[in-house]
């Protein structure tokens, strides 16, 4: 059985854009998207429609990411040339800014990677937080119970002295 091919309406909710932005990103980056996802046809059995596989959505979602960085569209392909197994960059040299660029996207991602890392911690830190908040309240409602229970046992002691003085025929007698 063959993977999932995803149709564009799917691939769409997936990514979280609208079909003009994939059929947009689809042209940008062919070169880096599956057969059939760079062209309608037949692929998949499926006539006439592109259809995305989830290597291509990983890529796609590179792309957006990118993108949404300020990249260029040829900056992203260049990432994705450089990020995707199997291709290299066009044959012509590579210009002093498109290496600048590069690098910028390669920082810019690195970024996005540590703050999405710093969000996970922080809130592994707040959940610790309240786990330590709710033990704290059953420690404190514990410590109560405690108490309680000392003064009760304190107060039977005192009942039990005063039957130990008044002796078994004071106890027996009521005297």
């Amino acid at each position: 059985m063959g993977e999932e091919l995803l149709k564009p309406g799917e691939t769409c909710v997936r990514l979280g854009i609208a079909s003009s932005t994939l059929r947009l990103y689809s042209s940008k980056f062919a070169e880096v998207l599956s057969e059939s996802a760079r062209s309608p046809g037949t692929a998949g059995g499926r006539l006439g429609h592109r259809v995305y596989t989830a290597r291509d959505i990983l890529v796609l979602s590179k792309g957006k990411e990118l993108l949404a960085q300020g990249l260029t569209y040829e900056q992203v392909l260049g990432e994705l040339r450089l990020a995707v197994p199997g291709l290299k960059p066009r044959g012509r040299a590579v210009a002093a800014d498109e290496s600048v660029a590069g690098d910028g996207a390669r920082a810019a991602v690195e970024v996005v990677a540590g703050e999405a890392l710093v969000a996970t911690l922080r809130a592994a830190v707040a959940s610790a937080d309240r786990a330590v908040d709710a033990y704290r309240v059953v420690v404190e409602s514990q410590g109560r119970e405690v108490a309680e229970l000392r003064e009760r046992v304190a107060r039977l002691e005192l009942v039990v002295e005063e039957q130990r003085e008044r002796g078994w025929w004071g106890r027996v007698f009521g005297g």
